[in-house]
Formats: structure tokens, sequence, C-alpha cells
């Protein structure tokens, strides 16, 4: 999924891939299109409420989907550009954005029965410096039950829960609170510039993570990285 600049004030997000698979929408009882359930979701969600964003609908024959939104904004970049050469002062109420904003997004696509297992730092955008909207549906699972159905082959990188790159076969189960470790790792991640590589339930590594959060000791934000990346979560097979 990509975004495009239409002029200087006005942007859209669309994807191109023919994505097929649907989910049942719980509020209409209708199989829903992924994108349109994406799409939807970000509209649901409100982030996007100060940018007059609205949605594009696309037919083909009698079937009609969304496949983009568009959306008023000065700037827009990936995250992965927006925070290279900030300081630790500057990353930290941003980080604190970011998480509210993925998280916000995530909660609406739970109410279409899908949300995100994992994500990456380069498909998150970061719109007038101050929205961040995460735009790869490659990483959106079903939810049934309070946990991710995992029954393909699914992408694997630095912030995905530790327990879930030791999954021998599929399908299987894992509890959708595997996201915060996710979370945690991505604003972990941001403000040092390096991966936080260790289990999630020894004492040594939770005493290493405390000396690592050493310098923002005490704010909301290094309570909410403790309790996201030392969050115990059990994997169902």
């Amino acid at each position: 999924m990509n975004y495009e600049k239409i002029n200087n004030f006005t942007y859209s997000i669309k994807n191109n891939k023919n994505i097929n698979n649907t989910n049942t929408n719980p509020n209409t009882n209708t199989n829903t299109n992924i994108n349109t359930i994406f799409f939807t979701s970000i509209i649901n969600s409100k982030i996007l409420e100060n940018n007059s964003a609205y949605l594009i609908k696309k037919k083909d024959g009698y079937n009609e989907s969304i496949n983009s939104i568009t959306f008023s904004a000065l700037t827009v970049e990936r995250a992965t550009d927006f925070f290279i050469g900030k300081s630790l002062d500057e990353k930290y109420q941003l980080v604190i954005k970011l998480l509210w904003c993925i998280n916000k997004q995530n909660n609406s696509l739970k109410e279409f029965g899908q949300g995100f297992y994992n994500i990456c730092l380069h498909d998150i955008l970061v719109i007038d410096s101050s929205v961040f909207i995460f735009i790869n549906l490659d990483y959106i699972k079903q939810i049934k039950n309070d946990c991710y159905i995992i029954n393909f082959p699914f992408i694997k990188n630095e912030h995905l829960l530790p327990e879930l790159t030791e999954i021998k076969s599929i399908p299987c189960t894992v509890n959708t609170n595997c996201f915060n470790y996710t979370l945690g790792s991505i604003a972990f991640y941001i403000l040092f510039k390096k991966y936080f590589k260790n289990c999630t339930t020894c004492t040594t590594c939770t005493m290493n993570l405390k000396i690592e959060l050493n310098c923002i000791y005490k704010t909301k934000l290094y309570w909410c990285i403790i309790k996201c990346l030392k969050n115990n979560v059990m994997i169902l097979i």
C-alpha cells in the first residue's frame, strides 16, 4: 500500500493489490472486503477527523468496495524517515502519540473481527508530524474469541512477540495481547535505535530493560513500555 500526493494540501492512501479475503462485519452480518474494512476502520477511529478524510469507492461489476482514502495534509512521510535526527526529548511525546494512534486504529479494526498481530516502522505514515497510521494489510489477522487466527505463514520481524517466532506448526491461535509487545518494541526502538530482543518473563531481562529505560524512569512512557514488553502471552496450538 502506498500514499500519493494529489496537490499541496491533499494526499491519498491507496491499495492497488487485489485482496480477496473477506470477513463478516459483526455490525451488518455481511461479507466485507478487507480493503473496505481497513479504510473504514481508519474513519471510524477518528484519528484523521481533523484532516477532512473521506473514502473512495470502487465498483467491479455489481460489487462495490473501498480501495482508498483521501485527506487534507501539508506533509506525509514514513516513520523511518520522520524520526531521523530527532532528540530523545522530541521523540518522547511523539512516541506517546504514535502508540495512541496505532492502538486506536487497531481497536477500530477489532470491531470488524480483524487486527494487527504485528507492525513495522517503515509502514507507519506520519501525517502533519502528529498523526500516525499503519498501512500494511499483510499484518492483519482475523480475530476470534480474543485470539488472532494464524492459519498461514506470517511476517516475522524484530518487533514480533518472541513466542510467535518459535511456532513450529500452523494453524494456531495467539491472544490479541501479543500486539502490546509489538507496540512496546516499536517504542523502544524509536527511542534508543536498537531492538529489544530478550525474552518476556525472566527477572534478568526485566532488570536489563529497566536499566535501558533509566533515562525516562517513572514517566508515563516508561511504565507503558515495561507493561508492554513484560506481558506474558500464552500461545494456543
